[in-house]
């Protein structure tokens, strides 16, 4: 099972839904919102047919993913990676050995001692 994040559309509240295929097949009151995931049932060029799985509007229908250039809907893999991304500690670490080469230190601040009386 594919699953699609919708990227596209937050300036107009969400990308267009159609019910088929066709580019000219009717629209659905709804738009399908920014950061909904989405089952891909079927992918016809860039049409893809899908059942909502997360966010908000039509359970199901056709969409754009993409439109002159622009993403509207990115594809993820099972560790949920847009377009397989590195996870996040990959970039830290990156940010690290940058630093360690540079001479910067990228530690925490240590911690305040605190004195017991015993």
């Amino acid at each position: 099972m594919a699953l699609w994040e919708i990227v596209g559309g937050s300036e107009a509240g969400g990308i267009v839904v159609r019910e088929g295929r066709e580019l000219k097949s009717p629209q659905e009151p709804e738009r399908l919102a920014t950061k909904s995931l989405v089952e891909e049932l079927e992918l016809v060029g860039e049409r893809l047919r899908y059942r909502l799985q997360s966010g908000r509007g039509p359970q199901q229908g056709w969409i754009s993913i993409r439109i002159s250039g622009k993403e509207l809907a990115v594809r993820r893999d099972e560790a949920g990676l847009a377009n397989g991304a590195p996870p996040k500690w990959v970039e830290e670490s990156a940010e690290k050995m940058r630093a360690f080469r540079e001479g910067r230190k990228m530690l925490p601040p240590p911690e305040p001692w605190t004195i017991l009386d015993q």
